[in-house]
């Protein structure tokens, strides 16, 4: 066997073992992707998760705490707060606001949410918004301290979803 014998099966050799590593290497690719998809898929659910329980906590908030309740019901009516009940209103106002921020938050990460529309979440928690920020206790804080508590866009989607339910409310009362 000459040199140039075993040179060539030497480039044989090395060209087997190129295609055995790389063929290797693309199966590896393959699990490390689909870990990776299986990671971003629990990231997503433990972020909606998350989110769930926060709204369970502002719920049970109101349910645990009778006097909060109480409050609470009485800002949504209308009713005059004093100072005191103001603040505990507009810190659970605060609490809540905070909340669907983060879940606006959460869809623009696309960490959840991502079949609704970017106004959506506001839109969705757009009842409960209007009728927290246009009792009066509400809708003082909400002018004088509250909108600067956010950030821009989150800003104009609620003032957005307050404003929407007035148009309506005014041509369904024509």
């Amino acid at each position: 066997m000459s040199i140039q014998d075993v040179g060539a099966i030497g480039e044989l050799v090395a060209a087997i073992a190129t295609v055995a590593t790389l063929a290797y290497l693309a199966v590896q690719v393959r699990h490390n992707s689909r870990a990776l998809v299986r990671a971003n898929d629990f990231e997503r659910a433990a972020s909606i998760r998350g989110s769930t329980d926060m709204f369970n906590e502002l719920a049970l908030r109101l349910a645990n705490d009778g006097e909060l309740a109480e409050i609470y019901t009485r800002a949504l009516a209308g009713e005059s707060l004093a100072p005191t009940e103001a603040t505990r209103f507009t810190l659970y106002v605060t609490a809540y606001l905070t909340s669907v921020e983060a879940l606006v938050g959460q869809q623009s990460l696309d960490l959840g949410y991502t079949d609704l529309e970017a106004n959506s979440v506001v839109e969705f928690f757009a009842p409960t918004l209007r009728s927290m920020l246009r009792s009066p206790a509400g809708a003082q804080w909400w002018q004088e301290r509250g909108q600067h508590l956010f950030v821009e866009p989150f800003r104009t989607r609620v003032e957005a979803a307050l404003k929407l339910n007035v148009t309506n409310a005014d041509a369904e009362a024509s």
